[in-house]
């Protein structure tokens, strides 16, 4: 019996069954959380987690750990973790470091037992069974039924023209999934790993969603996603001299863009909800003012109960109440951890997005696409939203950052050996 579960364990198609359901319950978990119970909750994550070690133990020969752990990553995932000597909420901070950790070792297991074909099929994979249900919800919700279905949050406004939340709870949820799946499908369609007249009606279902979400930040992110793609695939078609005068003249680019986004007012990025984040953010930053080195201690998603200063006074502060997140993650990571881990936060990610650029600009195969363009995502959409302290956010994180790193690692350079040169 305990050989037939090892090799049950071991095989490829329960290897990418875990895959795929690993990122269906981090793309649908914001909308669980306020679907099921917290036990419920917690007996899924666990059995989920289980099963991942499991399978990670038996196939723990083929991992690959060399120069695939980013350590500006582990740097940050430390201080979450650290962050339970200097709490103010020890409670919510060891809940709130157990659940990240949680989608940690997940992300561990896409980043070493995965390569990066096969975690861009498990993301396309999850996200048409993901893009399908909240499609059928909100026909049904919007159109068939006379009172919709709220279990997901969603309020069947599809006659109304939306805004659509699918089975993710939330519009920006919804179109944080369109835009994964997009990125995944033109990975498949660019290496053939799908039929194209398939690829290309979920394109335009992934389309409609988005466009019912009705987020100016969506267009705004998929305008990014292009310039990336743009000019990476530009850039690979120069000669190795050209690339790296290229790659300086992009860099200062992305470098001047990024000083303009951070000294910019608010009001840029509020996506049609100026004074609500405003007042928020006003509130988060007097807070994370008090605490500028360290923070407030992690706890990811804010915990909802009255008596966890200082999330109690952020959510009643907030014009709409109830607030579970700061709604930028780079507000959010300084009001946990302060200027430390937010420093240490923006190393990881600029990392991650270098390594995975100068691989996409420099090898044909679309995969190599996958990790910058994730990571572009990611930094894009945590302008406005919570998403890296969330768990998809964690996950994605763990897993581009590493897919990039496989690729593109100092520790592999040093260590390569170095030919000896020719005498004459």
């Amino acid at each position: 019996m305990l050989a037939l579960l090892r090799s049950a364990m071991g095989s490829r198609r329960i290897s990418q069954a875990l895959a795929e359901l690993i990122i269906i319950t981090a793309l649908i978990f914001p909308s669980l959380r306020a679907a099921i119970p917290e036990a419920t909750r917690v007996a899924m994550l666990v059995t989920l987690i289980a099963v991942t070690i499991a399978v990670f133990a038996v196939q723990y020969e083929e991992a690959k750990w060399f120069g695939v752990l980013p350590l500006s990553l582990g740097g940050f995932f430390a201080a979450v973790t650290a962050s339970l000597t200097w709490t103010a909420t020890p409670s919510a901070t060891l809940h709130g470091i157990a659940g990240t950790l949680s989608f940690v070792v997940m992300g561990l297991y896409l980043a070493l037992l995965r390569d990066a074909v096969q975690v861009v099929r498990a993301i396309g994979n999850a996200s048409r069974v993901v893009l399908a249900a909240s499609a059928g919800l909100e026909v049904v919700n919007g159109a068939i039924l006379p009172e919709p279905i709220t279990l997901f949050g969603n309020a069947g406004s599809l006659i109304d023209g939306g805004p659509a939340t699918g089975i993710m709870g939330s519009p920006e949820g919804l179109a944080f999934a369109c835009l994964l799946a997009l990125i995944s499908w033109w990975v498949e369609w660019r290496g053939h790993m799908a039929p194209h007249e398939n690829l290309a009606a979920w394109v335009a279902l992934s389309l409609g969603l988005l466009s019912l979400t009705g987020l100016l930040m969506a267009g705004g992110a998929l305008a990014v996603l292009i310039a990336v793609l743009v000019i990476t695939s530009r850039l690979r078609r120069l000669d190795p001299r050209a690339r790296l005068v290229g790659q300086s003249l992009v860099s200062i680019g992305v470098g001047a863009t990024i000083a303009v986004g951070l000294s910019a007012p608010t009001s840029w990025f509020a996506g049609g909800a100026t004074s609500r984040r405003d007042t928020l953010w006003d509130a988060v930053r007097d807070l994370g003012e008090s605490r500028l080195t360290l923070g407030w201690g992690w706890v990811g998603i804010w915990p909802t109960d009255d008596a966890t200063y200082p999330y109690s006074y952020l959510a009643v502060v907030s014009p709409t109440g109830g607030v579970r997140s700061a709604e930028s993650s780079y507000l959010d990571v300084q009001l946990q951890l302060g200027i430390a881990g937010l420093i240490l936060l923006l190393i990881a990610l600029g990392l991650a997005f270098m390594r995975g650029w100068l691989v996409a600009s420099a090898r044909r195969s679309a995969v190599h696409h996958w990790p910058v363009l994730t990571i572009a995502l990611l930094a894009w959409w945590s302008l406005t939203s919570s998403i890296m302290t969330s768990e998809l956010g964690v996950l994605l994180l763990v897993a581009a950052a590493m897919s990039a790193a496989r690729n593109r690692s100092w520790r592999k350079l040093i260590s390569a050996p170095r030919k000896a040169p020719k005498v004459r």
